[in-house]
């Protein structure tokens, strides 16, 4: 049901209405009903008109309302829950090729092992750990790629199922003594929450704690190898319950942490105006699609593993201090200039087909706001190693649409040879945006002594640094397409002058007691640039093709040496040629935009990427590519 509120929100000449589409009752017991769409929105593993369905029965410890879905690969689960799991989230179009989406589970070659319980309904095939005395129990491998079975079970359409010959104990986290036992042996069975671990001590999902897993925790993580970590996003606003990255909002809010309240139309006397120009030219304005489970959701990494490689952190970063700026954000589409896909990829998956079927839901939900540019105006985030470069233009829409990644190789294709080749579509600089890594952590020894570093560093009557030049990384002698051949070169016409100015190989120390830093790239995008700033070493960025994160809107040659490969068997000659003035100059304007690339304490990196997409808007807009 369509309600119509009479609240009509004036910009200019050009007029929206406030709208409300209710969902039908009963939404809010399991779900949150958002008013945009007029569809409940339901946690992971639930479906339904009202979020009443469970899914993948076969992953939870029981039939239990509160039980979770457990889809890590790192501890024993159902053979049922793997076919359930893989036969989900590969049941994908024909013409799609099977690559995985934002499931841990597809990371692994091998799942692990599974067991069977012989004679037992499919329905009642649940995850709990078989009981010794248990003797119908049957234990297998469930792997992706295995192509010569054992013992094979039938129907196995999506996951091969094979014999193992012998299952080890699986223990918990930080703690290999103890084993990972059925949830009967803990209290209150942890309430099909968590995983027990024996004599009787319950390993929570994030959102919960207690000794029975009994308690909501939607701010920090406690029971698991990520202690510290936020269980739900932005803590669910302070008003929403945390259901293992799900927040469950009061009547009235929804969306990925209950901030979304307001819904909008075009005004029906006013169609034009709203289709073509309504949008904001004056500044950025934001508007965050809300995609279901079964297109994005934050999962967990793996069994007792909450979180991932916070190197590769950044997106969520942003996704975080995105949420509660409401300058720059809108729950407006309608006035929007910019629009943002959630996409949450991560390190360890391939993204192709995920794209895509993101793009599909954007384009049938919300045809008018995806068509206006066709994708130009939208934005993902890919923080990958290699960037965008995973990711073919298999269509117009993925080929506009503005990629944040943290590698900006930008070649073109009889440039993309070796380990690039076929990737001249990784990085587009008019388009795109490098942002840097979250490499740098929130309150780090390292950060929270830049300070005094910075006052010596900026004082031109100090001792001069006692080396030249710091480079501590790998040379990968015989893989120069790892960077582009910058570390062979490095090595070969410095490292084997065996000069004493130069120091290779040491910790972050040697890089605040040296004037410059070498930074080349690696196997993809490199965190070796915030560091460097760090500690105040001017870069020496050899880096052929590759775009500096945010370097449309930092001015790196104010404080960096940018050279070639050919440059290098000059490199130690073109340093030294360098006045001690000019070095201090280079430090004084590295001072002035240090913090853009930095996410945590007092960084600026959120409030430049911003900058960066704005810029990017106005290329859009003035037809630049």
């Amino acid at each position: 049901m369509l309600v119509i509120l009479l609240t009509v929100y004036l910009h200019s000449v050009r007029a929206w209405i406030q709208v409300q589409h209710s969902c039908q009752p009963g939404c809010e017991v399991n779900g949150n009903c958002n008013l945009e769409l007029g569809v409940c929105e339901c946690n992971f593993g639930w479906t339904g008109k009202i979020c009443e369905v469970p899914t993948f029965g076969a992953c939870r410890s029981s039939n239990s309302s509160t039980a979770l879905v457990m889809y890590g690969t790192t501890w024993p689960k159902s053979c049922e829950c793997w076919r359930q799991i893989t036969k989900f989230f590969w049941d994908v179009p024909n013409e799609l090729s099977p690559f995985p989406i934002p499931m841990p589970v597809f990371f692994w070659k091998d799942v692990g092992p599974c067991f069977e319980r012989i004679g037992v309904l499919k329905e009642h095939q649940f995850s709990d750990i078989p009981m010794s005395n248990e003797t119908n129990v049957k234990w297998f491998t469930a792997s992706r790629n295995s192509t010569k079975l054992k013992d094979p079970l039938p129907e196995l359409e999506f996951v091969e199922i094979s014999a193992p010959a012998k299952v080890a104990p699986h223990n918990a986290p930080n703690n290999a003594d103890a084993q990972l036992v059925s949830v009967r042996f803990c209290p209150q069975r942890c309430h099909d929450r968590g995983s027990c671990f024996a004599p009787g001590h319950c390993v929570c999902r994030k959102g919960f704690k207690g000794d029975a897993c009994e308690e909501e925790s939607r701010g920090l993580i406690e029971s698991t190898n990520d202690r510290g970590y936020k269980s739900c996003l932005n803590n669910c606003s302070n008003v929403g319950s945390c259901l293992a990255g799900y927040c469950h909002c009061p009547v009235g809010l929804w969306g990925s942490d209950c901030s979304r309240s307001k819904a909008f139309a075009p005004d029906p006397g006013n169609e034009t105006e709203v289709n073509n120009t309504a949008f904001f030219r004056s500044k950025l304005k934001i508007y965050r699609y809300e995609l279901p489970w079964q297109i994005a959701f934050p999962l967990e990494l793996s069994d007792g593993r909450a979180t991932y490689d916070k190197l590769y952190s950044a997106f969520e970063v942003f996704h975080e201090k995105f949420f509660s700026d409401w300058v720059t954000r809108t729950e407006n589409p309608y006035e929007a200039n910019l629009f943002y896909i959630p996409l949450l990829a991560n390190y360890y998956m391939d993204p192709k087909t995920h794209i895509i079927k993101v793009l599909r839901h954007i384009q049938t939900q919300y045809p008018r706001h995806i068509s206006r540019y066709e994708g130009r105006d939208h934005f993902i985030w890919l923080p990958l190693d290699m960037g965008a470069c995973p990711v073919p233009h298999t269509s117009s829409v993925i080929k506009n649409l503005i990629k944040v990644t943290h590698f900006g190789l930008q070649i073109s294709k009889n440039q993309a040879t070796g380990i690039f080749e076929g990737k001249d579509t990784c990085f587009k600089h008019e388009r795109d945006v490098v942002a840097p890594a979250a490499d740098v952590m929130p309150q780090s020894k390292e950060y929270m002594n830049a300070y005094q570093m910075w006052k010596e560093a900026l004082d031109p009557t100090s001792s001069p640094r006692k080396h030249l030049l710091y480079f501590g990384g790998s040379f990968r002698l015989d893989a120069p397409e790892y960077s582009g051949g910058a570390r062979q070169a490095y090595h070969e016409h410095v490292v084997k002058k065996n000069d004493p100015r130069v120091k290779t190989g040491g910790t972050s120390e040697d890089y605040r007691s040296s004037n410059f830093c070498f930074c080349p790239y690696g196997q993809g995008f490199g965190n070796r640039i915030q560091h460097i700033v760090l500690a105040g070493c001017v870069p020496v960025t050899v880096q052929e093709h590759v775009h500096q994160p945010l370097d449309d809107v930092v001015l790196y040659q104010e404080f960096s040496i940018i050279l070639t490969i050919q440059d290098m068997p000059q490199l130690l000659d073109i340093l030294s040629s360098i006045s001690r003035q000019d070095i201090w100059q280079m430090r004084m304007n590295m001072f002035k935009v240090r913090k853009a690339l930095y996410w945590h304490d007092d960084g600026l990196a959120y409030n430049y990427t911003l900058k960066s997409l704005h810029r990017k808007l106005h290329n859009i807009w003035g037809y630049h590519y």
